[in-house]
């Protein structure tokens, strides 16, 4: 609609509505304009803007009775003239003077928003000058009955039709009563005015009635034509607000299926960051993933070298119609090991340098770019580096086939993807770090573990031999080239050995702590039943524990005795009070408790007395 006002639908009400209504608020004074002088007195406008039909239907009513009134008192006056009819005139002009300042204060009231209060005096004012009208001109034969219809009408346009009845009562009531007065003789009416005189009277009230009707539907008419094409017009606007409606609807499902699809990249790469502990197979994943989902045809991950100068191709996926024209082996050799130098090679590079992510739309124009064959068919291209604790790691880089083709959205996701890399990057590496830190430490662990029970087997001859005969246990002397049974070769899991000589071998590892360390070795002249290995199994499993417990408790005795014993000798040490005493007394006990051969010992200053070189 040409000039209307631009319309802000507010939080939870139908734009549509709201459209509707500002057009009904505007489009009366455009089709009206320029309005004539009556049209202007007689339109009601609220406050908003509407125009209050009603209001100026009551107005037409109140101008038309106006009307009436003078073309009546101008009737009056002419009988009065002719001696035709006994009324005074200062009658006939407080009537006038009446009728005027009545209907005019009516109008002047509603157009200031006064309806209901105008329309119940209009009415009621009717029906007053009805039946005092009745009253003294003619009673139940009076021609003023007829002023009734007026009333009746105005109750059923502007008030309800409960008013109407009520009037229409009353007005039957009324020519009861005035009928049961006359018969009884109780009450006379005034002679009134011949019939001859007001039968000329009665068409010009109906032609009145008749000009007053006219006019209020010619109003109404137009004003269901006006209606019409509004409604036409709002139709129009409805119509074109639906396509827009339905074109935002596809526009944000795309925009909805597009922010989707990017929530679904972020988690499946969080996913894979967190499942996967091999940061090539990470990387690898990743690359995939964003060509895969984004509108892209090349993904790189360029890692940052120890020394800080350069950046290094680690990871690449391209999706191209003819990618499998490169060649696998051409294609290994071009994907990894490039190296860009950090602030001199390619838009890589400069966002390397920068700390910045580097969007170019047309790398046609771009100073940084560096043409390569492989990817000949970049248009568009964008690198954000990967960034950690302030230091960069690596640099994502994308390219397009299509020149600015990187969307606002799709540039913060690939932002995200980048930040999401760095933590998964050093998650990995600290992964490693912590993987081998563990290694180190089992390692260590196991190395004291095999230390330990070489001095606790050393203690004892360097191994133990025993050997079951169905009678005793005997413990066989250490001889390393024998067995302890036939066929019980170093194994690492419990096993059944092939016949041999009609004996068949049960052979069990002894594992302490996850290394094997010794064996059991049964032999049976008949098959091993499951039952019978099950049993096996589970007695040497425990066995294991059962071994390093007796040897951590031996060691804590050891320890302890150790202790005890070198707690007594400095007891009985610190008993003497002569150095030369002290000496003795504490090479002897030393010697006597190491079991040493020979002992010796000497006290002198550094540099004194002459060289020795033996005890």
């Amino acid at each position: 609609m040409s000039g209307a006002p631009v319309v802000k639908a507010p939080a939870g009400e139908d734009r549509a509505s709201v459209l509707i209504a500002a057009a009904d608020r505007d489009w009366p004074r455009h089709i009206s304009q320029p309005q004539p002088g009556i049209a202007r007195l007689i339109r009601v406008w609220d406050h908003q803007g509407f125009e209050n039909r009603m209001g100026t239907i009551l107005n037409i009513a109140l101008l038309a009775s106006l009307s009436f009134t003078l073309v009546a008192v101008f009737f009056f006056a002419i009988l009065a003239a002719r001696g035709l009819f006994d009324v005074s005139p200062a009658l006939i002009v407080g009537i006038c003077v009446g009728g005027i300042t009545v209907y005019g204060l009516g109008i002047y009231f509603n157009r200031r928003g006064q309806y209901t209060g105008v329309t119940h005096t209009y009415v009621w004012l009717l029906s007053v000058l009805s039946v005092l009208g009745v009253l003294f001109f003619g009673g139940i034969r009076s021609a003023i009955w007829l002023f009734f219809l007026w009333p009746v009408t105005a109750a059923a346009i502007f008030i309800s039709p409960r008013a109407m009845l009520g009037i229409f009562g009353g007005m039957a009531a009324l020519w009861g009563v005035l009928w049961l007065g006359e018969s009884t003789g109780m009450y006379r009416p005034p002679p009134g005015i011949a019939p001859e005189q007001y039968v000329s009277f009665i068409p010009i009230f109906f032609l009145a009635l008749l000009s007053v009707s006219v006019a209020l539907l010619a109003y109404v008419f137009a004003f269901f034509e006006d209606t019409r094409r509004h409604l036409e017009q709002i139709t129009g606007e409805s119509e074109a607000f639906r396509h827009s409606l339905e074109r935002q609807v596809v526009e944000r499902t795309a925009e909805a299926q597009q922010r989707s699809d990017s929530f679904r990249l972020v988690a499946e790469i969080q996913r894979a960051s967190a499942t996967t502990t091999d940061p090539d197979k990470l990387l690898n994943d990743v690359t995939g993933l964003i060509v895969q989902r984004l509108p892209v045809h090349f993904a790189g991950i360029f890692l940052m070298d120890e020394a800080g100068e350069w950046v290094v191709l680690e990871a690449a996926s391209l999706a191209l119609p003819d990618s499998e024209q490169l060649g696998a082996d051409k294609g290994r050799a071009w994907r990894h090991g490039l190296r860009l130098k950090v602030g001199g090679q390619g838009i890589v590079g400069h966002a390397a340098a920068t700390v910045s992510p580097y969007i170019v739309p047309d790398v046609s124009v771009d100073p940084y770019y560096v043409y390569d064959e492989n990817l000949h068919m970049t248009r568009a291209e964008a690198a954000f580096p990967i960034v950690m604790y302030g230091r960069v790691m690596g640099v994502l880089d994308v390219h397009a086939i299509q020149a600015a083709s990187f969307t606002e959205q799709n540039l913060q996701l690939l932002g995200v993807l980048a930040d999401s890399l760095a933590v998964a990057l050093e998650n990995s590496r600290r992964l490693e770090a912590s993987r081998r830190t563990v290694e180190r430490l089992s390692q260590y662990e196991e190395e004291e573990l095999l230390r330990q029970w070489q001095r606790a087997l050393q203690r004892r001859g360097g191994r133990l031999r025993y050997l079951y005969d169905r009678v005793k246990v005997t413990a066989l002397p250490i001889s390393r080239g024998t067995t302890e049974l036939p066929g019980a070769a170093d194994i690492s899991e419990i096993q059944v050995i092939s016949p041999a000589e009609g004996l068949f071998t049960l052979v069990a590892p002894l594992n302490i702590r996850g290394r094997t360390l010794g064996r059991f070795a049964f032999e049976l002249d008949r098959p091993w039943r499951q039952d019978e290995i099950a049993v096996v199994e589970s007695v040497v499993s425990q066995l294991g524990l059962a071994l390093e417990n007796a040897r951590l408790l031996e060691s804590t005795r050891r320890s302890a005795a150790l202790e005890q014993t070198a707690s007594e000798l400095t007891s009985r040490i610190r008993a003497q009070v002569e150095i030369e005493t002290v000496l003795e007394r504490a090479l002897a006990d030393l010697g006597q408790a190491l079991g040493a051969e020979r002992a010796a010992a000497r006290l002198m200053l550094t540099g004194d007395g002459p060289k020795e070189t033996a005890p």
